[in-house]
């Protein structure tokens, strides 16, 4: 499995103003606006299992990548079954929930966006 969600499509027009848009209603906060990248969390703590998203866009190209990163402890508790980082597609057991929680909230983006749902 692809530890990371990966989308690259065009767009015409900025996607800054929908993206940040969608990461108020989804309550993701912006955590590194430095440099043509963005990158955005849900979720934080000890046992909450956060979203990320990291954005960037050249032109009329985007590129997104989403992924949830597990912390050690979590993977310690899971022996070590969970990577270190996990895509949001749908598949197999592992990390079942928070990849949905994850997903759910990226295809709105996407939607927003006029792109295809990650399945």
């Amino acid at each position: 499995m692809n530890p990371l969600t990966i989308r690259d499509f065009d767009l015409s027009g900025d996607a800054r103003p929908i993206v940040d848009a969608w990461a108020a209603e989804n309550g993701f906060r912006l955590i590194d606006g430095t440099g043509p990248a963005r990158l955005f969390q849900k979720g934080h703590g000890f046992w909450t299992a956060p979203v990320r998203l990291a954005i960037s866009q050249e032109g009329s190209k985007v590129h997104l990548e989403a992924w949830i990163p597990i912390n050690l402890f979590v993977r310690a508790m899971a022996l070590f079954m969970l990577p270190r980082q996990m895509a949001l597609e749908s598949g197999g057991f592992r990390g079942s929930l928070p990849r949905k929680i994850g997903r759910q909230a990226v295809n709105k983006l996407l939607e927003k966006l006029s792109q295809s749902p990650i399945a």
